[in-house]
C-alpha cells in the first residue's frame, strides 16, 4: 500500500471516528437532563427496559454511553441490577441504527446538514442547541464519503486483498474487531468502518460478521473499567454486559456459514447486507438474553460474588399512601424506621474506616448519606400532604414530631459522613491511630452501640424505662470520653503520637459524643410520640 493511500485512509478513519464521537456527545447533551429520569421510570420490566435501552442508544448514538450511564445508575441506587439488564440488552439493539444509517448512505445530503447546523448554531434562537447536533450529523456522513473514496483504490491492492483474506478466519476477525473497538472506544465506529468496506466490495458478509461480533465483545471493556471501583451491583451489571455479548458470539460462531447465506439471500449491496447481519445478530441475542434473564442473574452472581444487600433510592412504605390518616402516619413511621437503620449502618461503616485508617468504604458512606437525605425529603413531602387533611390534635402533633425525627436522622447521616472523612484524612497521609487510642474509641463507641440499638429496636414502642437506661448510658459514655481526653493529653505531652492523629482522635471522640446526644433527643421525641397515642 502506497504511503499517500495509507495516510488518506487513516485521515478518513480519524474524521469518521471524530464525527461519531462528537455527534454522540451533542446528542447526550440534549438528552442528559432527562436521560436518568427516563431510564429510572421506564424499566419496570425487562421488555420495557429493553425498549428504553434501544431508544436511548439510538437517540444518543452510543451503546457505550448508555451502558456506562446504566452502570452508574445501578451504583447510585437509582435503578436495580435486575432493571439494568433490560437496558443493556436494548442498548445492543439501539446501536444497530448507526450501521443502518451508514448503509443507507446520506453522503449526498451531508453538505446540507452541515450548512443547516452551522446556521442554526449562530442564529437558531430557541433551536440553537440543535445546531451542533445537525452539523456533526452531516459531518459524519461527509467523513463516510471520504472513507469510501479512500477505500475504493484498495480493491485492486494485492496486499490489502491478502489481509482481507486472512480475516476470513473467524477467530482472527473476532480478535481484530475486539481490539479495534477497544482502541476506538466505539463499536459503532468499528461497525461503520466494516459497513463501508463491505459497500466497496472489500469485505463479504462471512468475513465481516466475526469483526462485528468482536466489536460487541470489545465494547464491554469501557463498562468493565468504569465499574472497577464501584460497588458490587454495578460490577455485576458490567459483568452481565460482558457475559451477554461474549455468550452471544460463542453461540453464533458455529452458525456463521448458514447465517451468512441467510443474510445474503435478503439482498442489497455489501454494506446493506452487513448492516442487516449486525441488526439480526444483535436483536436475536438480545431477545434470547431477555428470555434467559433468571439464569443470567444467577451466573453473574457467581462470577461476581458478594453478600451485600442492594440499596435502592426508593421508599418502601410511601409509594401508595392509605386514605385513612392513622394508617398513613403508621406508614411514615415504618419508613422513618428504615431511615434510622440506614443511619446506624452508615455510622458503623464510618467508624470501621476510622479504626482501620482506610478510605475504602467512602463511596458506600456517601451513598447511604444521600439515601438518608432522600428519605428525609420524601418523608417530609408526605407529611406536608398529610398536614393538609382534616386532622385531630393528636394527629397534628404526630406529624410535627415525625418531621423533627426525620430531620434528626438526616443530621446524624451528615455527622456519619463527616466522621468517615476523618478516615480519608488518615489514609491520605498514611497515618493511623495508635492502639491505645483505638481501644479507647472502642469503649466510647459501646455507648453509641447501646443507645442507637435501643432507638432502632424500640422505635415507636419507646418507654420511660428505656429512655432512662439510655440517659444513664450516655452519662457513662461522657465519663469515658472525659477520661479518654485526659489520657490522650498525657500521650500528646509524652510525644507518643503526632499532632495530626491527635486532632483526628479528638474529632472522632467528639463525633460519637454528638451522635449520643442526638440519639437521646430522638428518644425523647419517640417517647412523646408514644405518649400522644
Amino acid at each position: 500500500m502506497e504511503f499517500e493511500s495509507l495516510i488518506g485512509l487513516l485521515a478518513a478513519i480519524v474524521l469518521f471516528v471524530y464525527g461519531i464521537e462528537h455527534l454522540s456527545k451533542e446528542l447526550q447533551k440534549i438528552a442528559s437532563e432527562r436521560l436518568r429520569k427516563v431510564l429510572q421510570k421506564l424499566t419496570k420490566n425487562r421488555w420495557a427496559g429493553a425498549l428504553t435501552g434501544a431508544a436511548t442508544t439510538a437517540a444518543i448514538q452510543s451503546s457505550t454511553a448508555t451502558t456506562v450511564i446504566t452502570v452508574g445508575l445501578v451504583n447510585a441506587g437509582i435503578i436495580s441490577f435486575a432493571q439494568s439488564l433490560g437496558i443493556i440488552a436494548g442498548a445492543n439493539i439501539g446501536t444497530t441504527v448507526t450501521a443502518q444509517l451508514i448503509a443507507l448512505n446520506f453522503a449526498a445530503l451531508a453538505p446540507f446538514f452541515i450548512v443547516v447546523g452551522f446556521v442554526l448554531g449562530f442564529v437558531g434562537g430557541k433551536y440553537k442547541f440543535l445546531g451542533k447536533t445537525i452539523f456533526y450529523f452531516g459531518f459524519l456522513f461527509l467523513a463516510i464519503s471520504f472513507l469510501s473514496e479512500a477505500v475504493s483504490p484498495l480493491k485492486t491492492n494485492p496486499e490489502v486483498l491478502d489481509m482481507m483474506a486472512e480475516l476470513k478466519n473467524p477467530l482472527l476477525g473476532i480478535i481484530a474487531g475486539a481490539i479495534l473497538t477497544m482502541l476506538l472506544q466505539s463499536s459503532s465506529a468499528t461497525t461503520g468502518i466494516v459497513v463501508v468496506l463491505g459497500a466497496e466490495g472489500l469485505l463479504g458478509v462471512g468475513a465481516a460478521l466475526p469483526i462485528i461480533m468482536g466489536a460487541n465483545i470489545g465494547t464491554t471493556s469501557t463498562a468493565l473499567l468504569s465499574a472497577w471501583r464501584m460497588e458490587l451491583f454495578a460490577k455485576r451489571t458490567a459483568a452481565a454486559h460482558a457475559l451477554f455479548n461474549i455468550c452471544g458470539v460463542l453461540v453464533f460462531i458455529p452458525l456463521l456459514m448458514p447465517f451468512s447465506g441467510f443474510v445474503e439471500g435478503l439482498g442489497g449491496n455489501g454494506g446493506q447486507m452487513i448492516a442487516n447481519a449486525h441488526t439480526i445478530f444483535n436483536v436475536t441475542t438480545a431477545v434470547v438474553f431477555l428470555l434467559l434473564l433468571g439464569p443470567v442473574v444467577k451466573i453473574t452472581e457467581r462470577l461476581v460474588p458478594g453478600k451485600e444487600k442492594e440499596i435502592l433510592f426508593k421508599t418502601k412504605y410511601l409509594e401508595k399512601m392509605p386514605k385513612k390518616t392513622d394508617s398513613a402516619i403508621r406508614a411514615v413511621e415504618k419508613e422513618l424506621q428504615r431511615q434510622m437503620e440506614f443511619m446506624q449502618k452508615s455510622f458503623y461503616l464510618s467508624y470501621g474506616m476510622v479504626r482501620a485508617a482506610k478510605a475504602d468504604k467512602m463511596m458506600k458512606v456517601n451513598k447511604l448519606e444521600t439515601l438518608i437525605d432522600y428519605l428525609e425529603e420524601r418523608i417530609s413531602a408526605v407529611l406536608v400532604d398529610l398536614s393538609e387533611r382534616k386532622l385531630n390534635p393528636g394527629q397534628s402533633e404526630d406529624i410535627i414530631i415525625l418531621a423533627r425525627l426525620a430531620n434528626k436522622v438526616e443530621q446524624l447521616g451528615d455527622l456519619s459522613k463527616e466522621f468517615a472523612k476523618l478516615a480519608v484524612k488518615l489514609d491520605n497521609r498514611g497515618e493511623h491511630l495508635i492502639p491505645e487510642a483505638v481501644e479507647e474509641l472502642d469503649e466510647i463507641k459501646e455507648g453509641f452501640d447501646e443507645i442507637s440499638g435501643k432507638i432502632v429496636e424500640k422505635g415507636w414502642k419507646m418507654d420511660r424505662k428505656t429512655l432512662k437506661s439510655m440517659t444513664r448510658r450516655r452519662a457513662k459514655s461522657e465519663k469515658k470520653i472525659q477520661g479518654a481526653y485526659r489520657n490522650h493529653m498525657k500521650r500528646l505531652a509524652d510525644k507518643e503520637l503526632s499532632s495530626y492523629t491527635s486532632t483526628i482522635f479528638v474529632d472522632a471522640a467528639y463525633s460519637i459524643e454528638q451522635a449520643n446526644s442526638a440519639l437521646l433527643r430522638m428518644g425523647r421525641l419517640l417517647l412523646k410520640l408514644r405518649s400522644e397515642e
